[in-house]
């Protein structure tokens, strides 16, 4: 076994959520790269996309705008984006009105998504560190109330209303997710990058707001895997990707709801 699959090997004694979470994402990416190898498909060639997907949605996006969404990533030389999430979407109480007669599509993915240039959405209640850190913009961060001035109602609708003013009809992030993302596929197989954290970093930097310790939830004591992921591929470059782009279309709809 070499290094690179030693790496990649899977445990299953992780306790913590997360942790086993990321684990899995790694896993999968090594067999998905492992299926590249073995067909001779170069993972540096942009014809070619990486879907990753959540197996509990309730509904996936309309056929023809993931067509549409993938033909524009591997056909048009000039599309900026590396990646493109999924507007994840639940269906719950707004701020007026029951469910059954008035209801709002609100974004679920908090822990997730992290505006440009750097606005954690996740409500202050449910993280680690607890206070607005440098930078950060709180009209973008999710009320701890969930009817309170900034909702994952007001999130939907923000996303939606920044989506039509777009070039291309899409929103830049840092970071998303949102139950689907589709990645060229030259991004998805960065080899300095993965989802688990790296070890000794939550001891390390557990109390460091300048750390992506900033992004951990109080719960897991740990940042989402998508944003450790793709904290990385904005940090690390080469010959291929000088830098790294990542946007929510607010039309690629995802549907997730509670059992």
């Amino acid at each position: 076994m070499n290094d690179r699959q030693q790496n990649n090997k899977i445990t299953f004694d992780l306790k913590n959520r997360i942790d086993r979470i990321s684990s899995l994402r790694d896993y999968q990416r090594s067999l998905l790269q492992n299926v590249f190898i073995k067909n001779n498909i170069k993972e540096e060639d942009d014809q070619s996309v990486i879907i990753i997907a959540d197996l509990d949605l309730y509904k996936l996006p309309p056929i023809d705008i993931f067509i549409d969404q993938i033909t524009r990533m591997t056909d048009d030389k000039s599309y900026p984006h590396d990646a493109i999430c999924a507007n994840g979407a639940t269906l719950s109480i707004g701020k007026h009105g029951s469910q059954k007669r008035n209801p709002t599509p609100f974004y679920y993915d908090t822990f997730a998504l992290v505006f440009l240039p750097d606005t954690f959405s996740h409500p202050l209640s449910r993280r680690l560190q607890m206070n607005y850190y440098h930078g950060e913009d709180p009209k973008l961060v999710r009320s701890n109330d969930q009817f309170g001035n900034f909702t994952q109602g007001d999130i939907w609708k923000y996303l939606v209303d920044k989506g039509r003013t777009s070039n291309t009809g899409n929103v830049r992030v840092k970071s998303c997710f949102g139950g689907l993302t589709i990645y060229k596929s030259s991004v998805s197989f960065r080899e300095q990058c993965q989802y688990q954290l790296k070890k000794g970093t939550i001891e390390r930097s557990r109390n460091d707001n300048t750390s992506i310790m900033k992004y951990a939830s109080k719960k897991e004591e740990r940042p989402c895997e998508h944003v450790v992921f793709h904290d990385c591929l904005d940090n690390v470059k080469s010959s291929h990707l000088l830098s790294f782009d990542i946007a929510i279309n607010p039309n690629l709809v995802t549907l997730w709801r509670r059992d």
